[in-house]
């Protein structure tokens, strides 16, 4: 008999396309599979052939209040923004919403930032497993992740700073005395009975030797929604009608705080005599002035681009830098200064396979000028492509739904 899985997320795309991936696995073999995260998310959800739930109210999706916006616009304010006003300001909604979705569900899967699905499935008793997207949500002494921190943060006194993260995680405590659960800090809160599935490779993170012993890493769990049969016609007659173009990127984001970086790319690229091609909008929306060697694409799946690039030059989220890996082609990671992104590209720095930096300037000549070293030493893409045969060898989505069923 078929299962029933939950899984709650929330975040952007990208914290939603691996439990895709995951879904549709243990969909084929019979089980249902509910996602709940933000209603913006609703279409890409129930595109997949997945069940949607809504996670929490999402009321200022589009707006200049987004949460999601500004912490791209203001990556300053990045820990607030995505700890307060995205997760724990609205613990009293989350947790009431999940209530129901737990109850009926035989397990329920959680991405680190459902804390109010944590205090559900914790209060009703019922099993659930925690997942993390990357490694920089892993402490290690052996190996510290890279995080780069607030200017006003890093300024602080440790006594100061305690005294902020007690202030930002407020609500968690509040709700946890509420519902009369024992204390728990926020840092601990993916903790359970079933452990913590790890949803990258081995071969971008492997354990330094002290990684929590309950954490089981299953390789990337990739997904992308269905391309437009128009747009990839166009795609493909671009890439037949000249040499291997620089692809740039930066996801959902590209229209948002691509318009100085867009351009900074294409003309790091006519420097090199290499065409471009831009994904995630059109080329007046990424500051673009059209030309023969360009092609801009407002959506397209990256599987069907990053192969057929010379360089990637795309930003340092977990799950564009999965897909940049799996291309097998030399990578500049652009990370934005908050969570994961300096740490994936320091990582991808150090696999060898490209370079990584943090996009703490407006100026991206000097950045941009290391594709030419990208492509000019050939050792970059022989590492690409050695990396991206060992990614081939995995697959996460099937590792991940199978350690969802022994705890289902």
């Amino acid at each position: 008999m078929g299962k029933t899985i939950l899984f709650v997320t929330l975040g952007t795309l990208g914290d939603v396309h691996p439990y895709i991936a995951i879904g549709r696995v243990l969909r084929s073999g019979g089980h249902r599979v509910t996602i709940a995260t933000l209603a913006r998310h609703r279409t890409a959800v129930v595109g997949s052939g997945l069940d949607f739930a809504v996670a929490q109210p999402d009321d200022r999706a589009g707006t200049p209040e987004d949460p999601l916006a500004r912490v791209f616009a203001e990556p300053g304010k990045a820990m607030r923004l995505l700890s307060r006003e995205l997760v724990l300001d609205q613990m009293e909604e989350s947790f009431a919403a999940a209530l129901r979705l737990v109850a009926g569900h035989d397990l329920t899967v959680l991405h680190p930032a459902a804390l109010g699905a944590r205090l559900a499935a914790e209060k009703l008793g019922r099993p659930w497993i925690s997942t993390i997207l990357s490694p920089v949500s892993l402490p290690s002494r052996l190996a510290p992740p890279q995080k780069v921190y607030p200017v006003a943060l890093q300024r602080m006194g440790s006594a100061e700073r305690a005294a902020y993260f007690r202030e930002l995680a407020a609500p968690w405590y509040a709700q946890r005395q509420r519902l009369g659960l024992p204390h728990l800090v926020p840092g601990r809160a993916l903790d359970g009975p079933n452990g913590i599935l790890a949803l990258f490779s081995r071969h971008f993170a492997a354990d330094p030797g002290d990684w929590p012993a309950m954490v089981r890493i299953t390789g990337f769990c990739r997904y992308e929604g269905a391309a437009d049969g128009a747009e990839l016609e166009r795609l493909s007659t671009f890439l037949a009608a000249g040499p291997p173009p620089l692809v740039a990127t930066l996801g959902a984001q590209s229209t948002l705080i691509g318009r100085h970086f867009f351009p900074a790319a294409h003309a790091a690229a006519r420097r090199l005599g290499l065409r471009f091609l831009a994904i995630g909008g059109t080329a007046e929306a990424l500051g673009l002035e059209p030309c023969p060697n360009l092609a801009c694409f407002p959506s397209m799946p990256f599987s069907r681009a990053f192969p057929h690039a010379a360089a990637i030059v795309a930003h340092a989220g977990i799950g564009t830098t999965a897909q940049a890996l799996a291309a097998g082609v030399p990578f500049l990671a652009v990370a934005l200064p908050f969570h994961d992104g300096p740490d994936n590209a320091r990582r991808v720095r150090n696999l060898g396979v490209g370079e990584g930096i943090v996009l703490q300037q407006r100026d991206l000549t000097e950045p941009l000028a290391r594709v030419a070293r990208l492509i000019g030493e050939p050792r970059f893409a022989e590492k690409a492509r050695r990396l991206a045969a060992a990614l081939a060898g995995e697959d996460g989505a099937t590792a991940a739904a199978a350690r969802i069923l022994e705890c289902a």
